[in-house]
């Protein structure tokens, strides 16, 4: 992510980490509560449940994915949001930009729980 800005992306990366946390842990002792990442969902993402075939990837993109037991949009998501997506075997940058590209058009907006 830091590597985007020309100037200062580090710095601006580890800003951003450091006001999330700032965040969360002033929200915590406001409400007296243990943490809980029921009401954090920055990387909670919910994308329509569709087979691999019909996500409209090219045959390269599929039988990598295949290749690596991911057959449904929702398990490629939880691959992609946790970073496992990057270290599977036979899937390079250009088809973690197109996976990332059709999450991006297909997630489903997810209203946040009230506690």
């Amino acid at each position: 992510m830091y590597k985007k800005h020309a100037k200062g992306g580090y710095k601006k990366a580890c800003g951003a980490v450091a006001r999330r946390i700032a965040i969360a842990l002033y929200y915590i002792h406001k409400r007296n509560e243990p943490f809980s990442y029921n009401r954090y969902n920055f990387f909670r993402m919910e994308v329509i449940d569709v087979p691999l075939e019909e996500m409209g990837f090219n045959v390269r993109i599929n039988n990598a994915l295949l290749a690596n037991n991911l057959t449904s949009s929702k398990a490629i998501v939880d691959s992609f949001v946790t970073g496992a997506i990057h270290r599977l075997r036979g899937i390079v940058k250009k088809a973690v930009i197109e996976i990332d590209s059709w999450i991006r058009s297909n997630k489903i907006k997810v209203k946040e729980q009230k506690a």
